[in-house]
């Protein structure tokens, strides 16, 4: 929450919070070595009012993109597992996972370097072959009748999502596992495949190659969401839906990889650099080509390749300005970082955050309408 001085927007709040960030920054040697996502234009009114208003427009067309393609199979999804499914999907996966599983038996063998990690055996096949199904479902209709109906569309969305949101979720987990674990698999699947969610089935989910890796890693984690992190959000008031635009604007500049990308440019992280604009070049040109020569549609790209792209930096920044709330200091004014990296439990945030996703938007809504 800003706190003084116009919070959200580039100014700096008078309080400890920012001594800190000043204290940040001057580690990091120079503000411009700082995403420009996180910073305003020099003092001329005209241009930080017009970055603003860039800004809020972004953050605007990307939430209306969210209510429009992805609220429904999010909430429905949700609903359809809470309501109905769990009690009878939930048996079926025990058994897929159960100790004497032939699933959690190969991976704990072959494909794990811990047998511990076995555990997520089941999930991660499970994402996979849905994953597979559903992409092969909508090739098979691109490549037969030449479009895709908004019904084929429809279902892929709702599929993309999964039951009680555990496609998406298991994808968007398993990507941030690998890119935690540099040692999770054996070393014939890291040398041959190496991390097969964060860097080849992520595409489908909106992440670039090598994001957790390298941004998740050495930005997020290392500067606790301070200054410079790509999810920085200290200075936004969590009660002004125009500050709300600015960090999804922010996190849209994180999901493309540019802010991270500047930042390791920038500090002059060659290996980190080098790595995530390989997944860059990747996820925006080597796939979106080899994409267009097989369906010959930029309509395909952008429903089934962009979209959950677009999806995602609207998520991430709903989900992370709830979901990382909490900031502290000691007596000396120095970051608790246990504090800092605290998290509210997901179940009860994401069931907390679904009511005011609906409450909030229909409050915004009103403002505009009345």
């Amino acid at each position: 929450m800003g706190k003084g001085g116009n919070p959200g927007r580039g100014s700096v709040p008078k309080s400890s919070a920012s001594k800190q960030d000043v204290n940040v920054a001057e580690r990091l040697q120079k503000m411009e070595k700082i995403p420009p996502a996180h910073v305003l234009p020099p003092n001329c009114p005209w241009q930080i009012a017009l970055t603003i208003r860039t800004r809020e427009a972004i953050g605007w067309v990307l939430t209306i993109n969210f209510l429009v393609f992805w609220a429904i199979p999010i909430a429905g999804n949700g609903l359809l597992w809470k309501h109905c499914l769990r009690h009878v999907i939930r048996p079926l996966f025990y058994v897929i996972d159960s100790r004497f599983s032939p699933v959690r038996w190969v991976a704990s063998r072959y494909l794990y370097k811990n047998p511990r990690h076995g555990d997520y055996a089941a999930t991660a096949f499970l994402v996979t072959l849905s994953a597979f199904a559903s992409l092969s479902m909508v090739f098979w209709y691109q490549l037969t009748y030449g479009t895709l109906s908004w019904s084929v569309i429809a279902a892929y969305y709702w599929l993309w999502v999964g039951i009680g949101g555990r496609q998406m979720g298991g994808a968007y987990t398993f990507a941030h596992k690998e890119g935690h674990n540099a040692y999770l698999y054996q070393p014939w699947f890291k040398k041959t495949i190496g991390n097969w969610f964060e860097n080849y089935l992520g595409v489908f989910y909106g992440n670039v190659p090598w994001n957790f890796t390298t941004s998740h890693i050495s930005i997020h984690h290392k500067l606790q969401g301070g200054m410079g992190d790509t999810f920085y959000q200290w200075d936004i008031d969590r009660t002004s839906w125009r500050d709300f635009m600015l960090f999804i604007y922010r996190i849209m500049t994180h999901v493309v990889g540019f802010s991270s990308l500047y930042f390791f440019k920038k500090n002059e992280q060659h290996r980190a650099y080098n790595l995530l604009r390989q997944g860059m070049l990747w996820y925006w040109l080597v796939v979106p080509s080899c994409l267009y020569a097989i369906t010959g549609s930029f309509s395909f790209i952008f429903f089934i390749y962009l979209q959950p792209a677009v999806a995602m930096m609207y998520f991430l920044a709903f989900i992370n300005i709830g979901l990382h709330a909490y900031i502290d200091f000691d007596e000396n004014g120095r970051h608790i970082s246990v504090v800092n990296s605290s998290a509210v439990r997901i179940r009860m945030m994401m069931k907390m955050m679904m009511m005011m996703m609906m409450m909030y938007h229909v409050m915004m809504m009103t403002d505009c309408l009345f």
